[in-house]
């Protein structure tokens, strides 16, 4: 759930329930994942995702299994964002939330879906083939359809017409269905603003 998603007295009642069931922490968990305010409109897509996160979870959306990305030049990107796995700044682990997206974390998010895309970089012998996905998922096509398809996979669902079109003009008005142009596309869907939340 983002920041700020619960009411006070939301808070209070799961701090009882905590305190009357001696910190029995597997119930607070269960309780909040219960909970029909986890999965309420209003608290989707709210919370910035942490280096971690986007890193792994685009490389995992993508479906990169095979060949898959080095782990090792993953972990690098994390830290690049500011998520050093393993080295946190203190016990209290990483800050979180909106400290994640500084103006140098949103060009290293952008770099990185960029890299993503060519695969040298993040340690894959070949480029992703965005067309070869949507086919397997019954959604090839033109560029429009391939944008459509990640916004939905990426995104969660499909941003209004103007947002796609905005995609598809960053690209050429007249971009061809080619796997230079799909792989550009769907960089521009994983650094776009709406990419960074969960």
């Amino acid at each position: 759930m983002g920041e700020g998603a619960v009411d006070a007295a939301g808070i209070h009642a799961l701090a009882a329930g905590l305190r009357e069931r001696d910190l029995d922490v597997g119930w607070a968990v269960e309780t909040i994942l219960r909970s029909q305010l986890f999965f309420a409109d209003p608290n989707l897509g709210t919370r910035i995702l942490g280096p971690v996160e986007y890193v792994v979870g685009s490389a995992r959306a993508l479906e990169l299994f095979e060949p898959p990305p080095n782990t090792l030049i993953l972990a690098e990107f994390a830290g690049h964002l500011g998520q050093d796995l393993f080295h946190p700044p203190n016990v209290g682990g990483w800050p979180g939330g909106r400290s994640w997206i500084t103006t140098r974390s949103a060009i290293g998010r952008y770099n990185f879906a960029f890299a993503l895309m060519g695969g040298d970089e993040v340690g894959r012998s070949e480029a992703f083939d965005a067309f070869s996905l949507a086919e397997r998922h019954g959604r090839g096509g033109d560029l429009k359809t391939i944008i459509a398809f990640y916004a939905d996979l990426l995104l969660g669902g499909f941003p209004s017409q103007a947002w796609q079109e905005r995609i598809l003009n960053t690209l050429s008005p007249k971009a061809a269905a080619t796997p230079a142009n799909g792989r550009q596309a769907v960089a521009l869907i994983l650094a776009s603003p709406e990419a960074q939340l969960g």
